[in-house]
């Protein structure tokens, strides 16, 4: 990863840090569909700035983004979770709003939380050098 993308990446970082707590400050105030969105928008913050230390072109449309994502830090497991089952990041980064369920306390708290943690999961991918085909890693699928 270049130095200068890393530190904007730290910047895109934070940024997603501070929208998935407004995301909990909406969960707590419960406006439920709002803490959805702003989940939403915190992963896509995260995953944003992840491929921006990487390339200079970050796609701006949510498909291509998760498209991009997938393909520089999931297909090479630089993120990725063994303990998560092989779940994929089109998965987490899923457009919400866009599935018919209701925006309940439950289905709320479980998107916040999946925010947080895909946020703090990017910590090795940060670190880490583009994929070295003779480190070994679990298998995600």
């Amino acid at each position: 990863m270049r130095r200068s993308g890393r530190v904007g990446a730290d910047f895109g970082l934070a940024e997603s840090e501070r929208v998935a707590f407004e995301a909990q400050l909406k969960l707590d105030q419960r406006l439920h569909r709002e803490a959805i969105r702003m989940a939403y928008e915190a992963m896509l913050q995260a995953a944003k700035a992840l491929i921006r230390a990487e390339q200079p072109d970050v796609p701006e449309d949510a498909a291509a983004l998760v498209e991009a994502f997938r393909r520089l830090f999931y297909d090479t497991r630089r993120f990725f979770d063994p303990y998560a089952a092989g779940s994929s990041p089109s998965t987490c980064l899923q457009p919400t709003m866009q599935v018919r369920w209701k925006a309940t306390k439950i289905s709320a708290r479980r998107r916040v939380e999946e925010a947080q943690l895909f946020i703090e999961a990017r910590m090795p991918s940060m670190h880490e050098e583009p994929h070295d085909p003779s480190i070994r890693r679990p298998n995600p699928s």
